[in-house]
């Protein structure tokens, strides 16, 4: 079932809060009192700490609501992490770009915090199979390369992963270790 759509409103309020919350209803949200998929936040100036460390804080991505032509509010904003900026007066069209943005940018983050764990899993995997594939190397005492055949011998004749086979050896070498003093 897919997440609901819920946006929430940090210090939105006075003659923005109508067309905004008409905006994201149009676009599929609902307001949330506590927590949403996305937030707005409404920063009245550069100085504005409440608003910009909600921005920071935010579990979600936030889009940030200013008045235009404020260079200095834009700089903070951006800074503090806004994954969007509406400018006053509110357009629906608007909303709904920025939404769009925001959520493509933190599934763009996402992807990447997986490929970064992916790649995180594959460098430990490659560090495990090549510290056993010395290892047999010296126990055995043969070459590297006849070392790491052995390893993906043993791992295709397991059905086992390499990084397996290779962590399987080398716990079967400390264990060996720790009950024969002279190895």
């Amino acid at each position: 079932m897919p997440e609901p759509r819920t946006a929430f409103l940090i210090g939105v309020g006075g003659s923005s809060l109508p067309a905004l919350t008409a905006g994201l209803a149009e676009i599929g949200y609902e307001i949330s009192e506590t927590a949403g998929t996305i937030a707005l936040a409404f920063v009245q100036n550069a100085n504005d700490d409440r608003a910009l460390l909600a921005i920071t804080e935010a579990k979600c991505p936030v889009i940030a609501i200013i008045k235009p032509g404020d260079s200095e509010l834009l700089h903070a904003v951006a800074l503090a992490g806004a994954r969007g900026i509406l400018d006053l007066p509110i357009r629906r069209s608007a909303i709904e770009i920025q939404v769009a943005l925001a959520c493509a940018a933190i599934a763009h983050q996402r992807r990447l915090e997986n490929k970064a764990t992916l790649l995180e899993r594959t460098l430990k995997s490659r560090n495990i199979v090549e510290k056993a594939t010395q290892v047999v190397a010296t126990v055995r005492g043969i070459n590297r390369a006849d070392a790491y055949e052995h390893l993906r011998r043993t791992s295709m004749n397991g059905r086992i992963s390499m990084a397996e086979a290779a962590e399987n050896f080398l716990v079967k070498i400390e264990a060996a270790a720790g009950s024969d003093p002279s190895m």
